[in-house]
C-alpha cells in the first residue's frame, strides 16, 4: 500500500465528514489562489500544516519527507525567476557582471519568487492535507456530489490507480538493479537508469493491456459504478 493511501485510511481525522475535510481544503486553497498577501499566505500554510500534522496526526519526520520532492522542482522555478538578465546594472539590487551583460537579483524577482512560492507551499499543503486524511473512494464520492464529469472522475481514479503501479514497478526494478551493483558508480548508474525507464514503460503498458482486458471481461461502459457511500457525522 502506498504510504499516502495508509495514512488515508488510518489517520486520526478517518471518521470525520469527508465533506467537511473537503470542504476546509478547498476553502484553505481557493485562498491561497486569490490571495497576494504573504502573511495570509503564511496563515494558509500554518492551518494546512495544523491540519495534517496536529489534527490528522500525520507522523512529521513522514510529512516533511514527502514535501521535498516538490519542494525541490518549486526551487528550481524559483530561481529562474529571481534571476534575471539586464545591460543596465541601475536595475539590479546584486549583480555580476559578465562583459556582454549583467546577471543578478532585480527588487520585482525577489517580490514574485517570494509571492510564486508561498502561493505553491500553501496550495501543496491544502492538497496534502486532503489527500492523507480523505482516501480516494471519498473524494470520488466528494466529486460526484458535486457533479462533476463521469470522464473526469474516471480519468482521476485511473492516473491515481496508475501512479500505484508506476511506483511498484520501478521500485521492483530498482531493488533489482542495486543488487546487480547497477548503481556503483557513474557509468553503471546511467545505464542502469536507461534501462529502467525503458522497462518501465513496457511493463506500464502490459500492466495497462491487463486491466483494459479486465475492465472488457466485467463489461466497462466508459462509467465506474461506485457504490454509494453514506456519509458520518462529525
Amino acid at each position: 500500500m502506498l504510504i499516502i493511501d495508509k495514512f488515508a485510511y488510518t489517520n486520526n481525522l478517518k471518521d470525520l465528514s469527508p465533506k467537511k475535510k473537503f470542504g476546509y481544503s478547498m476553502g484553505l486553497l481557493l485562498a491561497s489562489l486569490i490571495n497576494k498577501e504573504p502573511l495570509i499566505f503564511i496563515a494558509i500554510i500554518v492551518f494546512a500544516f495544523a491540519g495534517t500534522v496536529f489534527w490528522a496526526k500525520i507522523p512529521l519526520g513522514k510529512y516533511l519527507k514527502m514535501l521535498t520532492v516538490p519542494f525541490a522542482f518549486l526551487f528550481t522555478s524559483i530561481l529562474a525567476i529571481v534571476f534575471s538578465f539586464s545591460q543596465d546594472q541601475a536595475v539590479f539590487i546584486w549583480s555580476v557582471n559578465l562583459k556582454v551583460f549583467y546577471v543578478g537579483v532585480t527588487e520585482l524577482g525577489l517580490n514574485n519568487a517570494l509571492i510564486l512560492f508561498l502561493r505553491a507551499m500553501s496550495a501543496l499543503g491544502c492538497l496534502y492535507f486532503l489527500t492523507l486524511t480523505t482516501p480516494m473512494d471519498q473524494q470520488l464520492y466528494i466529486m460526484r456530489k458535486l457533479h462533476l464529469p463521469a470522464y473526469f472522475l474516471d480519468l482521476y481514479a485511473l492516473t491515481y490507480r496508475f501512479i500505484f503501479i508506476l511506483l511498484d514497478e520501478s521500485i521492483e526494478i530498482y531493488r533489482a538493479q542495486e543488487l546487480r551493483f547497477g548503481y556503483n558508480n557513474l557509468k553503471n548508474s546511467y545505464s542502469s537508469l536507461s534501462i529502467l525507464i525503458r522497462v518501465l514503460f513496457e511493463r506500464v503498458m502490459n500492466r495497462y493491456q491487463d486491466m483494459e482486458i479486465a475492465l472488457d471481461s466485467k463489461l466497462y461502459t466508459g462509467d465506474f459504478h461506485m457504490e454509494k457511500q453514506e456519509e458520518q457525522d462529525a
